[in-house]
């Protein structure tokens, strides 16, 4: 099977469980993230232990070296403009691009960072109760004009996600996501996913892109 160059957007609870599920899929994993790793991170997250205070591609690397013998590049950086994401891109010949970063701004640059290099983009959000997982531009974000609301709500989602009941919808997302980038490299398909949690049951859909 095709190993990838993949570049993780975002190294937080979603791809500290996504990381070792598609190792087997990875050639590279560059990890780009402007974030330090909390203490209660630690209840639903999957980094190695004595990382508080530190980097969390620090922390994700080391979770890598110990399962794998992958080629990884850390980069711990603030990035606010589209041409840094696509310098980046371009320098380590990204095949993938998997985004999880919890902020609308960021996004937006993935997304443009993804049309102008043509690199296929994977995003991934998970609230309380909902999540998906969808490709390139068919990924609906919210106008930039509604970045206050949205920060507002994310603020209020990431004081959820600190605690460990969320641990599983962050398994399931990432679940859901191996199984898309399976069907990418396997078939060429590309699949995208719906889930949410109602009255004690998850439902899951999928559309084939």
């Amino acid at each position: 099977m095709k190993k990838l160059n993949i570049l993780f957007f975002g190294c937080g609870f979603i791809a500290s469980h996504l990381i070792p599920q598609i190792i087997p899929f990875m050639e590279k994993a560059v990890l780009v993230d402007r974030e330090r790793v909390e203490a209660e991170n630690y209840d639903n997250s999957i980094y190695p232990k004595g990382y508080s205070g530190k980097r969390k591609v620090s922390a994700l690397m080391a979770l890598l070296n110990i399962l794998s013998d992958l080629t990884v590049v850390p980069i711990h950086r603030n990035i606010n403009r589209v041409e840094e994401l696509t310098d980046f891109i371009r320098k380590y010949r990204i095949d993938l691009m998997i985004v999880s970063v919890d902020n609308l701004e960021s996004r937006h640059i993935a997304r443009k960072a993804a049309t102008e290099v043509g690199v296929d983009t994977i995003f991934i959000g998970v609230t309380e109760n909902f999540g998906y997982i969808d490709w390139n531009e068919k990924t609906y974000l919210p106008d930039m004009a509604e970045r206050d609301r949205i920060q507002k709500i994310l603020e209020e989602v990431r004081d959820v996600c600190v605690r460990i009941e969320f641990r599983p919808l962050g398994s399931l997302a990432a679940s859901l996501a191996f199984t898309s980038i399976f069907n990418y490299i396997s078939s060429n398909k590309k699949y995208s996913y719906v889930f949410w949690y109602e009255k004690g049951d998850i439902f899951i859909k999928s559309i084939l892109r």
